[in-house]
């Protein structure tokens, strides 16, 4: 008869498996917060394993905060006694960060059976332990916490909470992981970039740029290194319906050459493309954290979106940033019983939900309407379709062009709503070049700054007024050089 495998450690999982668990108690939201009461550090095999399990625990209770990577550096290094301790806790550290997340929903749900599982096993050991003793009463106790172990997992539609709850997270600096646009005064009005959990709508007429700022966008976070990513760069999933993988391939290597894309495969450039690629410092980051995406247009909805997101992570690459190139391609969900704009606003729902399901940063441009083409500035009225689709919105941009601005490569970036700070900011004269992907704020932008509405509008008023005084003064000229003549 074979032996029966001993299920009270972690070790039947093996240390892949162990390794698998604490990234997840480090990178997936809210889990560790969720299952830290029941978590028995000494139930993993590694003793450094254990050592940095116990730490995360001792962190947690004291600040009530998830530790980033950093802190558990700081804390690691602080018990260590020798160099070789830092040399081997640093190794661990890097170890967790470069594992793999696949099969991620299977070990955070295995862990929290068994550690449920262990937890009733104590309580149910105690239980019997006071019943032999006569000591009737103590089952009361037992039962509640027995609940609570019980309860552990089960998940709301609702979040609720004390004021005081989480006061330290709340006031934390790192309350908010933002990921940057890399277009300096955006990022300066939007005190950082778009946070992760926060969905970014962008309104913009057909052919304005859209995919251009996108792919500008997906580019710099990808290659952007900081603390908040453990200075690896953003995971970025690029999701686009109308262009090609190789179109959107090809608008990535102009913005990392700034050789237009309609160049990129002619003779005189070849050498010098394939040189700049070679060059460019962070090629290899951009590779390992750009994943693009092509869906085919009408056909794939919200849910879609989401199992790709769920078939990533469990492949091991977990979005930071996703962006969906662009909305009116999805296909709209809801009720036969709705009309086509509350379908647009129910689907927008949807990718709002995932925002804070996953942790991730959304950027999801969609069409301005007719009058967002000739607009002196495109505001929230000129979005096509149920202004409902974007309100839900947690920032809302728009890009506002003239055909001057085309043709000299620039635009009007404009923050219509920003929930993490100051709204009604008019940027204009943004350096726009289409045909290398890059958004940038020059020289005369960083001079002039931004503009409210108001000052906008007056600036605007006030050159249609001077366009109009021109106009008048050549027609008078015209009407009196014509009498002149007659004369």
């Amino acid at each position: 008869m074979a032996n029966q495998i001993d299920k009270s450690t972690l070790k039947y999982l093996g240390e892949d498996y162990q390794f698998k668990l604490v990234k997840e108690f480090m990178e997936r939201k809210g889990f560790f917060e969720n299952i830290a009461p029941i978590v028995d550090q000494n139930l993993f095999t590694s003793p450094f394993l254990r050592t940095f399990v116990g730490s995360m625990l001792d962190y947690y209770k004291k600040e009530n905060l998830t530790p980033t990577y950093s802190t558990m550096k700081i804390l690691l290094h602080n018990i260590a006694r020798t160099d070789t301790d830092i040399e081997l806790y640093d190794g661990v550290v890097k170890k967790i960060i470069e594992t793999d997340s696949d099969g991620s929903d299977v070990v955070a749900n295995l862990a929290m059976k068994f550690f449920k599982q262990q937890k009733i096993i104590k309580f149910a050991n105690e239980l019997l332990a006071h019943a032999s003793n006569g000591d009737v009463d103590y089952y009361e106790k037992i039962e509640s916490k027995m609940k609570a172990v019980l309860n552990l997992g089960i998940e709301t539609d609702y979040e609720e909470s004390q004021l005081l709850d989480g006061l330290d997270d709340v006031l934390s600096e790192e309350y908010r992981t933002v990921i940057p646009t890399g277009i300096s005064l955006i990022d300066e009005v939007l005190n950082g970039g778009l946070g992760k959990g926060e969905l970014g709508v962008i309104i913009s007429p057909s052919g304005y740029g859209k995919t251009s700022m996108t792919t500008s966008m997906a580019q710099y976070a990808a290659t952007f290194k900081s603390k908040l990513n453990e200075y690896q760069g953003f995971k970025v999933l690029q999701i686009g319906f109308e262009d090609k993988i190789k179109q959107i391939k090809r608008k990535h290597f102009s913005k990392i050459t700034q050789i237009e894309a309609c160049n990129l495969s002619k003779e005189e450039y070849k050498d010098e493309v394939r040189k700049r690629i070679k060059d460019y410092k962070e090629i290899e980051t951009a590779n390992k954290n750009l994943r693009l995406i092509r869906l085919p247009s009408g056909r794939k909805s919200v849910d879609d979106i989401e199992k790709i997101i769920k078939t990533k992570i469990n492949e091991g690459f977990r979005p930071d940033l996703v962006i969906i190139d662009y909305f009116e391609c999805l296909k709209m969900t809801g009720s036969s019983s709705m009309s086509k704009w509350e379908k647009e606003a129910d689907t927008m729902r949807k990718i709002e939900a995932l925002t804070n399901q996953y942790e991730i940063a959304f950027w999801v441009p969609v069409q301005g309407n007719r009058d967002s083409i000739n607009a002196e500035l495109v505001t929230m009225d000129n979005a096509g379709g149920a202004l409902a689709k974007i309100q839900i919105a947690h920032i809302i941009m728009s890009i506002t062009r003239s055909l001057d601005d085309i043709a000299e490569n620039r635009a009007t970036l404009t923050i219509l709503k920003n929930r993490a700070g100051q709204s009604g900011k008019a940027i204009e004269d943004i350096g726009f070049f289409n045909g290398t992907c890059t958004v940038t704020c020059d020289a005369q932008t960083d001079v002039l700054g931004s503009m409210g509405f108001s000052n906008f509008k007056k600036k605007a008023e006030k050159k249609h007024e001077d366009a109009v005084d021109n106009l008048a003064q050549e027609l008078m000229q015209e009407i009196y050089s014509d009498t002149s003549r007659k004369k």
